[in-house]
């Protein structure tokens, strides 16, 4: 992930792969950092990632929504229409996040960050010029 973030290059849909990147090493390192269960497994029918009484979405069912409207966005809209879908996708998460404001923290953080993220690169070719006009 590391060698595709400093290439200079845009990589087609390259936003959604290295999400895609994040998102596996992230549940792959959580899985190896979880110990096995000591006690009998908790249904996730009882956690809060459950519909409570009174949702019309539970909040798997609404990240389910939103990850095939990044998939259609992406595929659809290519790379300069990725902005609108990923805010069009956390739309998705709002119904269930109005009960849960850990949920709803972190939707507006990813609504602040994520349609920009890419629009700039990490290698700026002008860097070398700014450091000699300053010489």
């Amino acid at each position: 992930m590391v060698l595709w973030m400093a290439n200079r290059d845009r990589f087609f849909l390259g936003l959604l792969w290295g999400t895609l990147i994040a998102l596996v090493a992230s549940a792959a390192w959580v899985a190896w950092l979880t110990p096995g269960p000591a006690v009998d497994p908790v249904s996730w029918r009882s956690t809060t990632l459950a519909k409570q009484p009174g949702e019309r979405i539970s909040p798997l069912a609404s990240a389910a929504l939103a990850i095939a409207v990044l998939a259609t966005g992406g595929w659809l809209g290519g790379y300069d229409g990725l902005p609108l879908t990923i805010c069009i996708a956390l739309l998705c998460l709002v119904p269930p996040a109005l009960r849960r404001p850990g949920l709803l923290v972190l939707i507006v953080v990813s609504a602040l960050y994520l349609p920009l993220l890419g629009a700039y690169g990490l290698w700026d070719p002008w860097e070398t010029h700014y450091g000699e006009v300053a010489r």
